[in-house]
């Protein structure tokens, strides 16, 4: 029962997201559908911030969207995970240009020094700020804002909602991997 009622509102959220030409309000149902996707996951809430991340970017982890988009054949198929590649790849793109302290960004923008000196790859410094972002989004106290969102601009591709369309056709393609 709780599958069904998370399916529907993931079909809801994917709707709306594809139908709005807001950006704002495909990026909230952005946000909707990896949380609805995430306590598919598990019911462990500690776990489901790990497993949005990861539908995110999946940095070496298991990726349930990739997978399931392979599901689908031919050129389809392969248009879909290219779509998932270049998404994934601007959100990178996108989030580390954001950063506007000089020195927090190496060279080669593989890694990035917050604010407390902790040095972090830069795919998982990108999934902390869109988490972190996701909380405000909600309305949420986020605890972590001088850790990540001081910075950046805040900034996301308004081209990332599509990640929630592709995630919605993996999990009808492959729902076990949800």
């Amino acid at each position: 029962y709780r599958a069904w009622l998370s399916s529907e509102r993931i079909a809801d959220e994917v709707l709306l997201m594809l139908t709005d030409d807001t950006p704002y309000l495909r990026k909230v149902a952005l946000f909707s559908i990896l949380d609805q996707f995430a306590s598919l996951a598990t019911e462990d809430r500690k776990r489901q911030g790990i497993t949005f991340k990861q539908l995110i970017i999946p940095g070496g982890s298991a990726d349930p969207i990739a997978q399931g988009l392979l599901r689908y054949p031919g050129d389809v198929g392969i248009h879909l995970r290219q779509r998932l590649e270049e998404a994934r790849r601007e959100l990178i793109e996108v989030v580390l240009d954001s950063i506007y302290l000089p020195g927090r960004l190496d060279k080669t923008r593989s890694t990035v020094t917050l604010t407390d000196s902790t040095v972090m790859p830069a795919e998982e410094f990108v999934t902390n700020v869109v988490r972190e972002l996701r909380n405000t989004y909600h309305g949420y106290y986020t605890d972590r804002f001088d850790k990540f969102l001081a910075i950046v601009s805040g900034i996301i591709p308004d081209t990332l909602p599509l990640l929630g369309a592709l995630a919605f056709l993996a999990f009808i393609a492959r729902p076990d991997l949800f």
